[in-house]
């Protein structure tokens, strides 16, 4: 006769980069968003009630819940209940965790939760992980590049760099990769690693055009070490006009951010604030800061050709202060003639979405057909 087991559950349940066990103490056992879950994950793509461990006749099982972005089993998206065994990777979203058994004769531990050390990772990620390492060691980390254009003219003014890799020869997205970064204080390196390789391509660009490079939002917490990188790629590539790209809501400091500003001026790097409008309008930093770009993001521009007087006016006006400051303005995500027209007429400088053109590797646009 076999003996009962202690089940327990092995990953990161907070945003603090430490992986803990939980033991399912009691059947069912929820996971979900709710504080009142058995195991609670507070992010936002995990639903209040997400997915459930119930016990049947055959053992352990695993149910969603009607979660909105899934759980998965061992890679398979969970669509009726599963026979869960020792050993298995279960995805609540994107929140990995793997299922471990002790003997009921030896329980892991008297308490519920308890920290464990980095190597006891959930075991797909090992694979992911040294793979993440190896990108960032070997320099295989890949740029890709999106235009900008002027409005009134059509001609291109600049491109942003945005980061590419894979895990094991898979095309990753970005987000996963810096998820998977995050969890091992990697954010930094990975962050900085897409930039080197986007300037190192953007030496081959026609022309003198802007590149716009982008930092992650711990960075601006470790504004030493991003000015220290922004310095080392100033010395390789002492001909790039580089612009930094900082998300509005990263900005939490503002005397920290003019500081960032008046170091970055010596080694001649402007910077833009990204995404404007998503969050709260950062008018202050505008002010404070004065960046030598604004980016609106494409909620301001959606449509805008069918805009009712009221939202053009609020549109008109904004555009109009940051102008006045001496700020250029960027329209971002136009995706139709329609959309530049009016994003043209109503002041806007520049613009970049996918009419003007898709991301794509920098020979496309070093060697144009």
């Amino acid at each position: 006769m076999n003996e009962p087991s202690t089940w327990c559950l092995e990953g990161y349940v907070d945003d603090k980069r430490e992986v803990w066990r939980t033991l399912v103490h009691k059947v069912p056992f929820q996971v979900g968003r709710r504080a009142d879950s058995d195991l609670v994950l507070p992010f936002g793509r995990v639903s209040h009630q997400h997915a459930e461990l119930i016990q049947r006749h055959t053992g352990l099982c695993l149910r969603d819940m009607g979660s909105t972005n899934g759980t998965f089993l061992n890679g398979k998206r969970v669509d009726q209940e599963c026979q869960l065994k020792d050993g298995d990777i279960v995805h609540f979203a994107d929140h990995e965790f793997r299922l471990v058994t002790f003997s009921a004769l030896h329980p892991p531990s008297a308490t519920q939760t308890i920290r464990l050390d980095d190597f006891h990772l959930p075991s797909r990620n090992f694979d992911r992980v040294r793979d993440l390492r190896n990108m960032l060691h070997s320099g295989e980390a890949r740029a890709v590049f999106q235009p900008l254009v002027h409005l009134t003219t059509g001609e291109t003014m600049g491109y942003e760099v945005l980061g590419r890799g894979q895990l094991a020869g898979i095309e990753t997205p970005p987000p996963e990769l810096f998820f998977l970064a995050e969890a091992q204080n990697l954010e930094l390196d990975l962050s900085a690693a897409f930039r080197n390789r986007g300037a190192q391509d953007a030496a081959q660009l026609p022309g003198e055009p802007a590149i716009f490079v982008n930092t992650h939002p711990a960075e601006l917490t470790h504004s030493d070490i991003l000015f220290t990188s922004l310095t080392e790629l100033r010395n390789r590539f002492p001909d790039l006009s580089l612009i930094l790209e900082i998300h509005e809501s990263a900005v939490a400091d503002l005397s920290a951010l003019q500081s960032l500003r008046s170091r970055l001026e010596t080694i001649d790097i402007g910077i833009a604030f990204d995404d404007f409008g998503t969050g709260q309008a950062r008018l202050l930093e505008l002010t404070d800061v004065a960046p030598q770009y604004v980016k609106f993001d494409r909620i301001w521009v959606e449509n805008l050709h069918r805009a009712t007087r009221r939202r053009l006016d609020m549109v008109a006006t904004l555009t109009n202060m940051v102008t006045n400051m001496g700020i250029e303005t960027i329209a971002e995500g136009i995706e139709s003639q329609e959309e530049a027209d009016a994003c043209r007429e109503i002041g806007f400088a520049y613009a970049q979405g996918y009419y003007f053109g898709r991301p794509a590797p920098v020979t496309i646009f070093a060697n144009p057909s």
